[in-house]
């Protein structure tokens, strides 16, 4: 039997249109959540990779900073004789303004309380950069009392406060600290207390594990390394909060301390801070 061409097409036309429908099929609810299940494994396993990553460049950047400030800091040095700059400052005026490594701040007792000129530091002529004065990753964590009052992120050796150190002293600058990254909690004043490293007869310490734990330090003799911070309790906090903060100590001989009596004038004491003594203690 002979069939119309008009049969012919309508039979092709339903080929086609089955073809079609199986082409544009959808996802059925099984395929959906196997495909959002494999998204989120995904994005679990690559997602810390990623922060590890932008932390590891965020350390990497404060690194270079700290590298950048140490050796600033030696070529002032060898302008000014073999002289170490004084790390509590200048008063040249004998009022309340204060020249520190990163520029000059006047106190009031009226807000503002502090007033930062970050161009006017006795070591910016050998930076001329004011944003290498901080570190990325100290933005989100403890430290900024006030956030509208820029301080460093970086605190210097408070071994250094005085005005007729010679380079020549220090026994071991390899040894010594200049620099390190640092941080204050929230409840603490005074802002610029944290731009220094205290020695363990103060209350509080200030050395910031801001970097898995790992403050980066630049040294006396200008390398920069980030070592591992070490936690005790003080008058205001215990060991465990502190820790919870990151904040501790560089120390060479570690010991522990069960209440708050870490400071004193002992050989063993003295020895834990070996890192920010100009004269090294003998081992016993």
């Amino acid at each position: 039997m002979i069939r119309s061409s008009s049969y012919t097409d309508s039979r092709q036309s339903q080929g086609l249109l089955k073809n079609n429908l199986a082409l544009y099929r959808g996802f059925t609810l099984i395929e959906l959540l196997t495909v959002i299940a494999i998204i989120a494994i995904l994005a679990a396993i690559l997602f810390p990779v990623f922060a590890q990553a932008k932390e590891a460049a965020k350390k990497a950047n404060c690194i270079s900073n700290l590298k950048n400030i140490s050796l600033a800091h030696l070529m002032y040095i060898e302008d000014f004789d073999g002289y170490v700059p004084n790390t509590n400052g200048y008063n040249p005026t004998g009022t309340y303004n204060y020249i520190y490594w990163y520029g000059t701040l006047s106190y009031s007792w009226a807000p503002p309380y502090y007033t930062l000129d970050a161009t006017k530091g006795y070591l910016y002529p050998y930076l001329k950069n004011g944003p290498v004065q901080d570190c990325g990753s100290a933005q989100d964590m403890i430290g900024y009392i006030d956030p509208s009052f820029f301080m460093p992120s970086y605190g210097v050796n408070t071994a250094f406060a005085s005005d007729s150190l010679e380079y020549s002293a220090i026994e071991l600058p390899s040894e010594t600290m200049f620099i390190a990254e640092t941080a204050l909690l929230q409840w603490w004043s005074p802002a610029p207390m944290k731009t220094f490293v205290l020695p363990d007869t103060y209350a509080i310490t200030l050395l910031h594990g801001r970097h898995a734990e790992l403050a980066a330090a630049g040294w006396m003799d200008g390398h920069v390394v980030a070592r591992k911070v070490n936690y005790r309790p003080v008058a205001f906090a215990s060991a465990e909060e502190y820790k919870a903060n990151g904040l501790g100590d560089l120390l060479k001989f570690p010991r522990q301390c069960a209440d708050n009596s870490c400071g004193g004038n002992s050989l063993r004491e003295k020895r834990d801070f070996y890192y920010q003594q100009i004269a090294k203690p003998t081992a016993p």
